[in-house]
């Protein structure tokens, strides 16, 4: 089994903490598909957003980094929880592997946009999921 980025250096911290009942653990593998699905609709409304933000910015001249920053990180987002559903579904590595890469990169933006909570909320998700890796299969 290949590793996915930064999985081996995330490993021996995530299994250090305490695991979750396997009841809970088949509750978020059932649940996973739907919050992606969720997660795709909101970051497709967050995508609206920028876009009127950004035409508005360039109309007044104060485009900034953070609002293309902002449009290229949920780009990146929709599109690695699009490429996640079908594995998420059909309970393959491969869908753990894409929603596991959307989870890093939420990460990355919470940090660049100086979101406390959200880089908080992040690493909660990033738990969750390191909990219930071994219940997707090659």
């Amino acid at each position: 089994m290949q590793k996915a980025i930064l999985e081996e250096q995330i490993e021996p911290i995530a299994v250090q903490l305490p695991a979750l009942p396997d009841n809970i653990k088949d509750i978020f593998v059932k649940i996973m598909p739907i919050l992606a699905i969720i997660g795709l609709v909101l970051n497709g409304l967050g995508l609206i957003a920028l876009l009127a933000v950004g035409i508005i910015a360039i109309f007044a001249l104060t485009a900034g980094v953070q609002v293309l920053l902002g449009f290229v990180f949920t780009v990146a987002t929709v599109v690695l929880l699009a490429l996640a559903l079908p594995g998420l579904f059909a309970r393959k590595r491969a869908g753990w592997v894409w929603i596991y890469y959307a989870e890093l990169l939420s990460i990355v933006s919470s940090i660049i946009s100086l979101s406390i909570f959200g880089v908080l909320f992040s690493l909660l998700w990033l738990y969750v999921l390191f909990q219930i890796r071994g219940m997707y299969a090659e």
